[in-house]
């Protein structure tokens, strides 16, 4: 099952009076991603290191050690992430120097337990299949539309009126070519289907919340 982080959280580990605070979100794309980096980066601009990895879709990663020895800050960041199935999330872990070297062994494990204790504390979303699809159609069949969405568990995120309607909605990924074969049968052929997109999201509060393409 894939996972996403959903908001914002933080959590500190002290090893060896050096602080470790980690920062976790959820992110959609690498801007995104750059932002939050950058916005850490000014919150703690008084911090030694501000190290982070994310990882967005299937072989979309990064990460830095942050003039860390090589390999003991960013990836053991990431080795956490990618064992939690982790997708369209990132954790920063920015460090405040306590004086006392750690040595590789002791670096890993206090960035890779600082990201275990973020995570412990995030609100998780198990992420599923669905595709995201934008239709349109007549005036006269809206009614209809709208049941046999709701119907069958789709979530419509946008409705725009014009001299058509345009819909947007998602639906789980198994179901979409019976929904959008019955939505044709509706409208009698006449609706047309402007875009079909893969995402992965979850279900919160009865709304649909979008946590990246695949």
């Amino acid at each position: 099952m894939q996972k996403s982080i959903y908001g914002e959280f933080k959590a500190q580990i002290i090893e060896k009076k050096s602080k470790f605070i980690a920062i976790a979100s959820g992110v959609n794309s690498q801007e995104q991603a750059k932002e939050f980096i950058d916005t850490q980066r000014k919150i703690y601009y008084d911090a030694r290191h501000v190290v982070y990895a994310y990882i967005l879709k299937e072989g979309i990663k990064k990460y830095s050690d942050d003039k860390e020895p090589s390999k003991t800050a960013g990836i053991p960041i990431l080795k956490v992430l990618e064992y939690g199935n982790f997708f369209y999330s990132i954790i920063v872990v920015v460090r405040y120097f306590g004086g006392i070297l750690l040595g590789e062994g002791g670096l890993i494990r206090a960035y890779s337990g600082a990201a275990k204790k973020v995570l412990e504390k995030a609100i998780v979303l198990e992420n599923k299949f669905y595709e995201k699809i934008v239709i349109n159609f007549g005036y006269d069949n809206l009614n209809k539309i709208n049941y046999e969405l709701e119907k069958n568990n789709c979530f419509i995120s946008q409705r725009i009126f014009d001299s058509k309607i345009k819909l947007v909605f998602y639906v789980p990924k198994e179901n979409t070519d019976k929904i959008l074969n019955e939505l044709m049968k509706i409208s009698n052929a006449k609706l047309t289907v402007e875009s079909r997109t893969k995402v992965f999201g979850t279900v919160a509060n009865k709304k649909f919340i979008n946590c990246g393409e695949y």
